[in-house]
């Protein structure tokens, strides 16, 4: 890591302070849950809702050393009907199913505790795939169901967004 961050301010001729980490593939976990509220009627689904059912959601979690590093709504359904965004609809039952990109509590503290030796200011950690993805599509390609594959020599990945 100091190689590499010693070539990039050499290149660049400037000093790299701060930076947002990716999370390494070995580090990463993954799951896919769905989490589901009842409201006593019928009322319009507001952002507070939509959290409620993503915490339910992320009850996967098993112990106290494993953390959600990314969680990844898939799809929504208001009353059994999906829907883009629940926000501003009316139903009683929400329901989300979401991906989870999980890590260990200590393997992140470990690469925070490396970049902090190098007196960098650790402004997140980001899933790679995840990073190229809000790297490379605006918010309407995003909104419109981009897809992103990533062809490596070992590994490949794909994201959808």
């Amino acid at each position: 890591i100091k190689s590499a961050l010693m070539r990039a301010q050499k290149n660049n001729k400037f000093a790299i302070k701060s930076i947002i980490s990716t999370l390494p593939l070995f580090m990463a976990k993954f799951s896919t849950n769905s989490g589901f509220i009842h409201l006593n009627e019928t009322q319009e689904i507001d952002q507070s809702h939509v959290d409620s059912c993503l915490k339910r959601a992320k009850n996967i979690i098993q112990t106290p050393n494993i953390m959600a590093a990314h969680i990844l709504p898939i799809e929504y359904r208001i009353n059994g009907e999906l829907v883009d965004n629940p926000v501003g609809k009316k139903g009683q039952n929400l329901e989300v199913l979401c991906h989870f990109v999980f890590s260990s509590k200590s393997e992140l503290q470990t690469l925070m505790s490396i970049l902090k030796t190098l007196n960098l200011t650790v402004n997140g950690i980001i899933y790679g795939p995840i990073a190229s993805v809000k790297t490379i599509f605006n918010t309407n390609e995003l909104n419109e169901g981009a897809g992103l594959v990533d062809i490596g020599k070992h590994f490949s990945s794909q994201i959808l967004q």
